[in-house]
Formats: structure tokens, C-alpha cells, sequence
């Protein structure tokens, strides 16, 4: 994927689902009030699950799970961008056909529905990988990085959990 699509992709999601980054330490700022993140979190996507005792094959899984996620994400937030456009268009005409728009947001909100649904069924499934060892500290390690968010003033997460890896997703859930 392009990195220009893949920065599209980043942006459409955090205005969807309310994307955040797979490690914690990677999560949007707010206002530009948080900390910079640790040097080492800014290279390896994969820290949080790390920091939580993952090892080689778990991380591959991770991975793979992540990929496809961001193969999916890519292509739907495509055709949101699409739709997007349409009921703008359709917003400029001084008599839109009602039946045309409110069909083109049914279909934008069941593409976003979507998306959500399958962002949470991949946090479900890179959970699955984990042990509940590893699911505990994972938990604990974003309970910290929220912890500082907070008092650095920053946005709170939507739930999701850390995993889209490239998508930048995290998680604010109590286990």
C-alpha cells in the first residue's frame, strides 16, 4: 500500500472508529499536550504486546492479524472516502433526491458499522493469541500509558485494544 493511502487510511479510521496506535505509547495527541512517546515505541509497533511477553510465532500471528486487518480498512475506508464525496455533491445540489441520500448514509453507516465490528473482532482475535499471562500485563502496560495520558491532558481511547499495528488502534477496557 502506498503510504500516502495508508496515511488516508490512518486518518479516515480515526475519524470512524476512533483509531489509535497498536502500542500505547503511540496514541494520537490531543492539542499537542502529550509527551513524545518513547524513542523506541515510535520504531516498533509491536511494543505493547511485547512489553507483555510475546514471543516470535505469537508476534508473526499478530502480525498476519494486523495485516489483514489493514488490507481491509483500506479498502472500506476507500469506498467511505467515495461515499463521503457523493453526499457532499449531493449536499451542493439546491433539491438533492432525499432516496438517493439517505441511502447513500445508510450504506456509509453500515460501512462504518463494519469496519467497527471487524476492529473489534481483531482485538478479540490477537487476544486469542496471547496467553492470560500476557493478556494481564498487556492490560496493565495500557493502564499505565492511559494513567500518563491523562494527566499529560490527552483524549482518551475508544475501546479496541491494541492491533491494527499500521491503523494505529489501542484500547481503553477494564479486565
Amino acid at each position: 500500500m502506498r503510504t500516502g493511502a495508508k496515511t488516508f487510511v490512518f486518518a479516515l479510521a480515526a475519524s470512524v472508529i476512533a483509531a489509535q496506535p497498536v502500542s500505547a505509547q503511540l496514541a494520537p495527541t490531543k492539542m499537542g499536550k502529550e509527551p513524545a512517546p518513547p524513542a523506541n515505541a515510535v520504531d516498533d509497533r509491536m511494543s505493547a504486546y511485547k512489553a507483555a511477553g510475546i514471543d516470535a510465532k505469537q508476534e508473526k500471528k499478530i502480525m498476519a492479524l494486523g495485516n489483514d486487518f489493514e488490507n481491509f480498512a483500506h479498502d472500506k475506508a476507500s469506498r467511505a472516502m467515495a461515499l463521503r464525496k457523493e453526499l457532499f455533491d449531493l449536499s451542493l445540489q439546491p433539491d438533492p433526491d432525499a432516496k438517493v441520500v439517505m441511502s447513500k448514509q445508510h450504506e456509509l453507516d453500515k460501512l462504518f458499522i463494519e469496519m467497527s465490528d471487524t476492529r473489534m473482532q481483531l482485538m478479540l482475535n490477537i487476544r486469542a493469541v496471547m496467553t492470560p499471562a500476557q493478556k494481564i500485563k498487556l492490560v496493565a502496560v495500557m493502564k499505565e500509558h492511559y494513567a500518563h495520558r491523562a494527566q499529560a491532558g490527552g483524549a482518551m481511547p475508544m475501546p479496541g485494544g491494541p492491533g491494527s499495528l499500521g491503523t494505529k488502534l489501542n484500547q481503553n477496557q477494564k479486565n
